[in-house]
């Protein structure tokens, strides 16, 4: 080491010698922080949006902690962190998946607190014609303001929300909304009203400082070189007086326009006489630029940057530095002897620079690194393991201190079942004494302990996905496999049928134990979460599987697992900061775990119509609850508002949300939602799994008068939704078959098409779907069973919350007593048009024959007469037959099995012919008129199906008696533009089956379809064409 500092100061002297007067030079060191330092919160390219810690004690040297590792797995955004009241940091992430904004809190910046925000906090910028892109949510900034004690944030969003579209960038503006207490906030508005050349400039990364009596911000001008030549891809600095503005034209480039800079970060120095400005060299890297006023001249400076992109740097006071470097350490004197190579580097520089006139730049540092070979008591790791890893097998003995060399960080290479971390190259070992394989793996600089010979009660192990070892502090082994040492972890058997395993598990993990290093049979071989008794339920639950899974106050972190094969128990401890003993109360019960709800904490509760339900520890709960269950709620308290009676009352903590329901409840005291698209009015996303009656997943409506029931919903585009008079029961669904959706442009309902997609027929399956004009977000849905409707009464004005009316002709249809459908009888013209009111799907639902769609208006093609009009809303069908004249040669008639109205679904057999018996003339459908439109000229269109379906035409309508043929089909000459369809299989003309139409006997098996029937009577002949 003193050969060094020798070597360093001549570099110092020969440097002062080596330099003309005339030039300006900068040879002193940078200033070091005594009292904290710099903390740079940053992604890099390689993992984007996750979050990672560097640190600097004088801005220009930095050290990547954590081994390079994330920091904080559950967060993803673009950080950017604020400190504010009280000490406490602030950033704002997003939910993956579901675009739900999350505020990050913390003390330390080690330990951090999440919340959600509802969307609509940000989303209100559709009022001002934007739209935000929901994965990132415009990379939002905070800055808390002493003077007012507000809390900015400020985001940038474009017009449409897609940012896949180049074109979208140049609509980037910026938004701001304020807060005092991240409970309540201000509709979001422009930050900006730049004029001139400026007016239309595309902003984005917008920070705001407050320097002096001035406010500062910091933009990146979004606009292209095209549109914009002198400014393009700079950052540039606008000011105000005040903290929203009016902000003035922002000034000249501060960065170069040779290179493209985004994600601007303004610092104090050191010694706080100046500034550093940082700004990230798209996509590449971070450049630093140093000005002893906030109006610069900023002049571009060479520093140690870490690997970052996007990012934000925070001054922070001593403890909390020692806290991040606790947290996070590296090995020490790896970071001191890269700094002294740092040293003569910036010397050399400085004295480079000071000699020439023209100045190289180096975009990467480089990073010398002395390693020696990686050895555990003094043995090289030489042999081959799992084909990629390295190894040695040892003997080792039991509290032996044990030897190494080629770690970097130790502590972290270890696994804490079989080691106690004494110093840098020195640990105990605390397993049994015996062989062992030691396995190391290069790429994550960790070590692994197997014994894959022993089985239990010697050994356990551990197999399982989406965890790691509890050094790498992430997953590393995704998946359930043998194929790595990352996974089938050996634990360690600290007495006799008691054994211990550190380990990393994330959020979605799931493992078992194995009695032997492989796989196997329960119970032989596996162990079962069911098999062992869980002190704490609600970090670890079981699956029917056997599978150990999270609990629902689990957080992703280390865990020391404890499994005591004497008496049955598996305990599990956080080792990184989680907390483990929350307790959440309700009306003073303490919630757990309820039967056959797992994932959620749950408590029991008698409750009253007007009961104030107290809740401890839950936070804000009017972000939480089911409005539609309670009012008046504040931060901990809300009246309920739902029937009385027993009820269980849940939390889901990963979501933040409180659910409430009386399974045992059904109709008339209840209805049960159950679909898919769908989720918690407070999430304002989906979160029910599709199509599931689990808790969370259906939500009980409340009843609010007799067939009237009420559920708030949060819907997205794709939503569908059935409702059920008993939870979990499948037939007792209702939906748009009986309820009409209102307001009609945002509710509709949903049509299928079947499987017989060839001829493009389907059915209306009942589910309540988005209309035309829907947009997601929250609706109070009513469902009234009296009015027949399905209305999002939050969306629409209360007094048309009514039945709809159907009229034909301005004539009101009325139901028939004798079924469900609407009828109404009318005198009617040939060539007529005629009018439909209330009806939503007018060219499915009627019959070709009797109407023809002429310049949008229907007009009718039967010959003038009485006819009656009815109308199946359950299926949207609309029949005619005429009522004054029902007899051949006025009228003809037809039915069967399996057929019906052209747009009948084959695929659903109740669709075909209405009823059990088939033939008869009970209702419309099982048997339909034919339209007369000429003398002795009449036409039907009907759906058949080919396989077993045969119909036969009739001289009148006949509820009792005899039948009369109006002609066999024997007697017709059938004319067919494909042969499919004539006279039925089993025809018979010497007085057989000689009656009856249907599929020729080569297709009684593929022609299926909807057939057009024109009959001629004055030249016996009937043409057939299928459709």
């Amino acid at each position: 080491m003193k050969y060094m500092n020798c070597l360093i100061c001549m570099l110092m002297i020969f440097a002062g010698w080596g330099c003309s007067d005339d030039t300006i030079q900068e040879n002193k060191e940078p200033m070091v922080a005594t009292d904290g330092g710099y903390l740079f919160a940053h992604m890099t390219d390689e993992n984007y949006a996750r979050l990672f810690y560097s640190v600097s004690r004088d801005a220009f040297h930095w050290e990547t902690l954590n081994k390079k590792r994330i920091v904080l797995p559950d967060y993803c955004g673009h950080p950017d962190i604020c400190q504010g009241k009280d000490g406490v940091f602030y950033m704002i992430g997003v939910q993956p998946n579901t675009g739900i904004p999350i505020l990050w809190s913390s003390s330390d910046l080690v330990i951090w607190k999440s919340d959600k925000l509802k969307k609509s906090i940000f989303n209100k910028i559709s009022d001002l014609g934007y739209k935000n892109e929901e994965t990132y949510y415009g990379a939002p900034k905070m800055f808390y303001d002493e003077t007012s004690g507000q809390y900015i944030i400020t985001w940038h969003a474009g017009k449409t929300g897609n940012d896949g579209e180049p074109s979208e960038w140049k609509t980037k503006r910026t938004f701001y909304i304020l807060t005092s207490d991240f409970k309540t906030f201000t509709d979001p508005k422009h930050l900006f009203n730049f004029t001139g050349s400026d007016e239309d400039m595309a902003t984005i990364d917008v920070i705001i400082r407050k320097v002096g009596d001035e406010y500062c911000a910091l933009i990146k001008d979004e606009r292209w070189p095209e549109d914009a030549p002198e400014v393009a891809k700079t950052i540039r600095m606008a000011k105000s007086k005040t903290l929203t503005g009016p902000y003035t034209n922002p000034g000249a480039p501060i960065t170069s326009l040779s290179v493209w800079h985004e994600a601007p970060i303004l610092v104090p120095t050191v010694d706080g006489e100046g500034f550093f400005l940082y700004a990230e060299r798209y996509p590449k890297q971070y450049d630093m630029f140093k000005a002893s006023s906030i109006d610069g001249p900023w002049t571009e400076c060479y520093f140690q940057g870490p690997d970052a992109r996007h990012g934000c740097i925070v001054r922070v006071n001593e403890k909390v530095y020692q806290a991040i470097l606790k947290a996070y350490k590296n090995k020490k004197d790896k970071y001191i002897m890269k700094n002294y190579y740092i040293v003569i580097l910036l010397l050399i520089s400085v004295f480079v620079v000071s000699c020439t006139d023209s100045v190289e730049k180096y975009d990467n540092w480089p990073e010398w690194k002395t390693q020696d070979p990686v050895t555990v008591a003094g043995e090289k790791m030489t042999e081959t393991y799992y084909t990629h890893y390295v190894g040695k097998k040892l003997h080792l003995t039991k509290a032996a201190e044990v030897d190494f060399t080629g770690f970097d960080a130790l502590e972290f290479a270890l696994q804490p079942q079989f080691w106690e971390f004494m110093s840098d190259t020195k640990a105990r070992f605390k397993g049994e004494t015996g062989e062992y394989d030691l396995i190391y793996d290069a790429t994550n600089e960790l070590l692994y302990v197997e014994q894959p010979e022993k089985e239990y009660p010697d050994a356990l192990y551990l197999i399982g996905a989406n965890l790691g070892h509890p050094g790498a502090g992430r997953v590393i082994s995704a998946t359930w496999n043998l194929d790595t040492p990352d996974n089938g972890m050996t634990c360690c058997r600290v007495s006799d049928n008691v054994f211990e395993i550190s380990i990393y598990l994330a959020e979605n993990f799931g493992f078992k134990l194995f009695r032997h290093h492989g796989w196997g049979t329960h119970p032989e071989i596996e162990i079962w979460a069911q098999d062992l008794t869980l002190d704490k339920p609600t970090l670890v639950q079981g699956l029917s599987s056997g599978d150990f899974v999270a609990g629902p106050l689990f957080q992703s972190g280390i865990y020391r697992l404890t499994i005591d094969m004497g008496t049955r128990t598996f305990s599990m401890q956080p080792q990184s900061g989680q907390s483990s003993d929350m307790n959440f109360i309700v009306n003073g019960q303490e919630m757990g775990i309820l039967p056959g709800v797992p994932s959620f904490l749950g408590v029991k509760l008698n409750l009253q119509k007007g009961n104030v339900l107290s809740f401890e520890n839950f936070g804000d709960i009017s972000a939480m609850i089911q409005p539609d269950f309670f009012e008046n709620a504040t931060e901990d308290q809300a009246v309920f508002r739902g029937m009385s009676g027993e009820y269980n009352l849940y939390y889901d903590p990963g979501n933040r949300l409180i659910y409430v329901e009386n399974i045992q409840s059904a109709f008339p005291d209840a209805l049960w939602t159950c679909g898919s698209g769908y989720g918690h009015p407070a999430a304002e996303s989906v979160t029910a799994h599709g199509w599931q009656f689990n808790t969370g997943d259906s939500y009980q409506c409340v009843k609010v008068g007799d067939g009237i029931f009420e559920t708030t919903l949060f819907l997205d585009n794709d939503f569908h939704l059935l409702f059920f008079k008993k939870r979990a029961d499948w037939g007792t669904g209702i939906g748009t078959q009986i309820l009409d959706p209102l307001p009609v442009n945002l509710l509709d309902k949903h049509y299928q098409v079947s499987n017989l997609s060839s001829i493009g027929n389907g059915h209306f399956t009942g589910d309540l779907i988005p209309g035309k004009d829907f947009t997601p977000g929250v609706y109070r849905l009513r469902i009234d069973i009296n009015k027949k409707v399905i209305a999002a009464v939050n969306k629409m004005n209360e007094g048309d919350v009514k039945s709809l009316e159907f009229k034909v002709n301005g004539k009101l249809m009325q139901p028939n007593g004798a079924s469900d459908l609407l009828e109404v009888e009318l005198a009617l013209t040939q060539g007529q048009t005629v009018t439909f009111e209330g009806f939503s799907y007018l060219g499915y639902m009627l019959q070709p024959e009797f109407f023809e769609q002429v310049d949008g208006q229907y007009k009718f093609r039967a010959v003038s007469g009485t006819y009656r009009i009815s109308y199946r809303s359950d299926r949207e069908f609309i029949y005619v037959e005429r009522t004054d004249k029902t007899n051949y040669p006025d009228a003809m008639w037809l039915t069967g099995n399996g057929f019906g109205h052209p747009k009948t679904d084959g695929s659903i057999w109740s669709y075909l012919s209405v009823d059990d018996t088939g033939w008869g003339f009970a209702t419309p459908g099982q048997y339909l008129c034919c339209a007369k439109t000429g003398d002795g000229i009449f036409e039907t269109t009907f759906y058949f199906h080919a396989n077993w379906g045969c119909v036969a035409f009739y001289q009148g309508k006949h509820v009792t008696g005899a039948w009369y043929y109006a002609i066999k089909s024997s007697e017709v000459n059938i004319i067919s533009t494909d042969g499919s369809f004539g006279r039925a299989w089993g025809y018979d003309a010497d007085g057989g089956n000689d009656v009856n139409f249907g599929a020729t006997i080569n297709n009684i098996d593929s022609q299926y379809g909807v057939y057009h029937l024109k009959w001629d009577m004055n030249t016996n002949t009937c043409t057939v064409t299928k459709l």
